[in-house]
């Protein structure tokens, strides 16, 4: 190999120091030219170097198109300053280090620790590999460990994605990274606000650690824990998780979520509540389809509404709430085991569905309803509600109004079908229609009970006062008898498919199925 070196010697004025210049053109050495060991980081090439030699270190200074190696590490920048003796760089404008085709780290200054391979750059740093790019002012890389770190901020990009943070390291060998402080992931689909956050840039795997929020066009979910796949959009939050999509949002302890179907699944102490409805539902397991903001609940599901100043408490083995996006119409449907309460209504049936469009209640299959001192029974039941109270209730086939006049005593009124007028949740006035018939028990003026009036008439009008019958009204020709109450074997004078529930009533909150969540 041909050079051309210049060597110029000068004493200095201090004793035992001298200082060699090199000026050197188109200055080329092989790796082992001054016997070094492997590791040591080698010149292959500057256009002028100098010697520096004092009694506590040797050093070398690179000036231009300065390139220096070690094993698989290439260096380049303007100039530098090697420390041979203890293998050390410092390196200055322009420098690049690379790792074959995996590793390309650019910034304006360099120190460089060969014996550790450690690496720390500032001034506009860049470190790039085949899946991401991260820029920052101060990276400490430690090259033997492939690992990169800041902690003066820092943003990384990868395939899209834009995360920020105070501090953050950065796995090159396994694609993981770790960050803390104000992360902030950027999607154009999402924005995610985390405190620490573990990275997978391959698989695209989030974990996040401490308060968390992910913000998008169609909802904001929060949670403490957790992870997200964000390639696939499947994620599963933990600790105080929820998931908003006003006016409706979902609080759990577990949250598993599919962004691109719309869908979350909710696990233990679950609570959603739409809040334009006045409704919320308390379960241990929920599932809520976003698009269509319905919610399917098991696990002692509990639903309130509040109305006015009241709530209406209802409980099912499965409550589903549905509603029409176009009409902005909710409809509830609960089944199996229904039991309803409420100051001024209590139920039961097998199942229920609830319209707010027209605030009217339909209990289906084996329906009881209470109200004040009456117990209402039929193959079908309708309640409408008005301003909070009970405006009218329907019966419909084997309709039966009953209410205990004493202690196994019990005043009836039953036929095909009922229509009830109610005037601040008090029953007024019944219309039976079909195959009419009534039993109901009459008082002295000392409340002494003197007769059963009992009748029959295919269609009637009965008139309430203070929950009691106090006029009946026949529309045909009625058949109507009054036994005198001396005369009389009670348990003769109950009406076809009479049957008193008093004690399945709901006497209070505490009597409806996981009314415990409510604590």
């Amino acid at each position: 190999m041909k050079r051309v070196l210049l060597y110029l010697f000068r004493k200095k004025s201090f004793a035992g120091h001298f200082v060699a210049i090199f000026v050197l053109l188109s200055f080329t050495t092989p790796e082992n030219a001054y016997g070094q060991r492997n590791d040591t980081v080698v010149i292959e090439h500057a256009d002028v170097l100098e010697f520096i030699q004092n009694d506590t270190a040797h050093i070398r200074k690179l000036i231009g198109h300065v390139r220096l190696r070690q094993d698989n590490l290439i260096f380049s920048c303007d100039s530098a300053y090697q420390f041979t003796d203890k293998n050390y760089v410092d390196a200055f404008g322009h420098v690049h280090i690379l790792q074959g085709d995996t590793i390309d780290l650019r910034g304006d200054t360099l120190h460089y620790f060969g014996n550790d391979k450690r690496a720390y750059m500032t001034g506009r740093v860049n470190l790039r590999d085949r899946k991401m790019h991260l820029t920052t002012d101060k990276l400490n890389f430690d090259l033997s460990n492939n690992m990169a770190s800041y902690t003066t901020g820092g943003t990384l990009i990868n395939n899209g994605t834009t995360l920020t943070s105070g501090s953050g390291v950065y796995y090159t060998n396994s694609t993981k990274a770790y960050f803390k402080h104000d992360v902030k992931l950027v999607n154009p689909d999402y924005t995610l606000l985390s405190d620490t956050l573990a990275y997978q840039i391959e698989s695209k795997i989030a974990r996040f650690y401490g308060p968390t929020r992910i913000i998008s066009k169609e909802n904001e979910i929060y949670c403490e824990g957790g992870w997200y796949d964000t390639k696939n959009e499947i994620a599963e939050f933990t600790v105080n998780a929820s998931l908003s999509n006003p006016p409706q949002i979902i609080h759990a302890d577990t949250l598993y979520y599919e962004r691109h179907k719309g869908i979350g699944k909710a696990h233990h102490r679950v609570v959603f509540t739409d809040t334009a409805k006045q409704m919320t539902i308390y379960c241990s397991q929920a599932i809520y389809y976003e698009y269509t903001h319905t919610v399917k609940a098991s696990g002692q599901p509990i639903l309130i509404n509040r109305i006015d100043r009241d709530s209406l408490y209802l409980t099912a083995d499965t409550l589903l709430s549905v509603e029409d996006t176009l009409k902005h119409i909710r409809t509830l449907y609960a089944y199996h085991h229904v039991k309803l309460f409420k100051n001024n209504l209590q139920g039961q049936c097998d199942s229920l569905v609830w319209r707010d469009e027209d605030s009217i209640l339909y209990f289906l299959n084996h329906p009881v309803l209470w109200s004040d001192s009456s117990q209402y029974t039929a193959d079908t039941i309708k309640v409408g509600l008005k301003n909070a109270h009970i405006d009218r209730v329907w019966l419909r086939q084997h309709a039966m109004i009953g209410s205990e006049s004493a202690s196994g005593i019990y005043d009836q009124i039953g036929g095909r079908t009922i229509s009830g007028i109610f005037k601040t949740d008090t029953l007024r006035y019944v219309l039976v229609t079909g195959n009419g018939e009534s039993i109901y028990y009459a008082k002295d003026k000392h409340q002494a009970f003197i007769g059963v009036n009992k009748a029959t008439c295919s269609n009637m009008k009965i008139y309430f006062a203070s929950n009691k019958i106090e006029k009946i009204v026949f529309m045909g020709e009625p058949e109507a008898t009054l036994f005198p109450i001396q005369k009389i074997n009670i348990e003769d004078f109950v009406l076809e498919n009479f049957i008193w529930y008093g004690s399945e009533r709901p006497l209070s909150l505490k009597d409806l199925p996981g009314s415990e969540q409510l604590k």
